[in-house]
């Protein structure tokens, strides 16, 4: 509950919540939103078939989550879903042979197919009344964050986005993908300042690979 506690802790009068979690998954977080006091609603957005499939198959009967299969990104379209043998790291970039497997765990990480998906940006979303303005976002897409922030920018110029957390690299994991320092700056800008990382990710020889940062409105 760490991850998903420590963003509530910053959504001040937290009746009728809503709240994003851009890269559900198979509902890992999903399963902490449901347990913060004064949730209204979770809108969990998750691109990949599979994954949207388990996300239904646990979450589907409760009426706090509101499940779309649809990515998040700069502009509406559609994008190229990289996807990998763990399910965990299918990204919009392709992976780094070379430095996502200096921390594989059991196996090296490959590409096993590409799809296309359909993608939307968070200004679209609540500018058409498809989704509510979210009071706190949780993004987890794989170096796509940055992506997901640049089609957020009027909704987090209006001030109503309280609180941000995001997976940060400080390794190119995937090829071309934005690292903190590029996610840093925008925020920045955006108004929101660096409030705590969260279980950084440490390389055998002290090198920080990644960690979750969670961002607050200055």
């Amino acid at each position: 509950m760490q991850l998903i506690a420590a963003l509530a802790a910053h959504a001040g009068d937290a009746q009728g919540l809503i709240a994003y979690d851009v890269g559900a998954h198979r509902g890992g977080t999903v399963a902490e939103w449901v347990m913060v006091p004064g949730l209204q609603r979770v809108v969990a957005f998750e691109p990949d078939p599979q994954n949207c499939a388990a996300l239904r198959e646990r979450f589907g009967g409760d009426a706090r989550v509101d499940i779309r299969e649809v990515g998040l990104g700069a502009a509406d379209g559609v994008f190229t879903l990289h996807r990998n043998n763990y399910d965990a790291t299918h990204s919009p970039f392709p992976i780094d042979p070379v430095v996502i497997n200096r921390w594989a765990d059991a196996s090296d990480i490959v590409e096993i197919a590409r799809i296309e998906a359909p993608v939307r940006s968070v200004d679209s979303l609540v500018a058409s009344g498809e989704a509510p303005p979210p009071r706190l976002i949780k993004i987890d897409v794989q170096g796509g964050e940055l992506s997901v922030l640049t089609g957020a920018r009027a909704t987090l110029a209006g001030g109503g986005v309280a609180a941000i957390l995001l997976e940060v690299e400080f390794l190119p994991l995937y090829l071309g993908q934005p690292l903190f320092a590029d996610v840093h700056r925008f925020l920045s800008a955006a108004g929101y300042h660096p409030s705590q990382l969260l279980e950084p990710k440490v390389r055998a020889d002290g090198t920080l690979v990644w960690a979750d940062a969670l961002y607050v409105r200055e």
